[in-house]
């Protein structure tokens, strides 16, 4: 909890205390307002009935009682196998604040009872075939129904080649799970052959060079082309 204190000078200290017991204990210095935390870690949830003392450094002491609300620690459910022991390394993550435990998406009746206890479930990684239908339904309907967090997170698995377009996840999420294929014109390879005999020469030849320059511009970078001039005898000019 953090407290304010209006514009005071001096030093002093607030100590949050229930019953005989000291919870907590912060310092405070200097002038005008300044907010003070207390931090304590409370041992159950439910209301604290507990009283904060301003203790000033002239030994004055002024209390105020209080009542907290202590809210129970969030129920985190982990669906995946990409982390190794992942409930620990979350729960040493997020603190106390929630209490993780992991689940198997191929069993709905295990599932439906972790979902009832549940707050927020990460699905990790996960492709849909690894997911039952009736699971994925009662994840979906949890979500829509009960207000329960779903966070998707992976990479191929879930959101490349994961197979989850069109399913009724997908309708959760703010993106498409689409694999996109790529698309690549077929390449073209070109032979343009021209005359260079002397019944070609002047415009005629002229022609021939500017319907191939025109034929070439239709290309593509990664087509071929290329081109034979023959007089008599043919060879590779291009």
């Amino acid at each position: 909890m953090r407290l304010v204190l209006p514009a005071a000078g001096g030093n002093g200290a607030l100590i949050l205390k229930s019953g005989e017991i000291e919870l907590a204990r912060s310092g405070f210095s200097g002038a005008g307002e300044t907010e003070v935390p207390l931090s304590f870690e409370p041992e159950e949830s439910g209301y604290l009935d507990a009283v904060v003392v301003a203790q000033s450094s002239d030994g004055s002491e002024q209390e105020l009682a209080v009542v907290l609300p202590i809210l129970p620690p969030h129920q985190l459910l982990y669906l995946g196998d990409r982390q190794t022991d992942a409930a620990e390394k979350l729960a040493s993550m997020l603190g106390r604040s929630f209490e993780v435990s992991t689940g198997e998406t191929n069993d709905a009746g295990k599932l439906a009872s972790a979902l009832n206890r549940t707050d927020l479930v990460i699905l990790d990684d996960q492709p849909a075939e690894q997911v039952s239908s009736v699971a994925e339904q009662q994840l979906v309907k949890a979500v829509q129904d009960d207000g329960l967090g779903l966070v998707m997170s992976g990479g191929r698995a879930s959101f490349g080649g994961g197979g989850w377009h069109d399913r009724p996840i997908e309708g959760l999420l703010p993106i498409e799970l689409v694999q996109k294929e790529e698309k690549r014109d077929p390449s073209t390879s070109l032979v343009i052959v021209i005359d260079t005999s002397g019944s070609m020469s002047g415009v005629r030849v002229q022609l021939a060079k500017e319907v191939s320059r025109l034929a070439m511009k239709r290309l593509l970078p990664h087509d071929k082309v290329g081109i034979v001039e023959f007089s008599g005898a043919k060879r590779w000019a291009a």
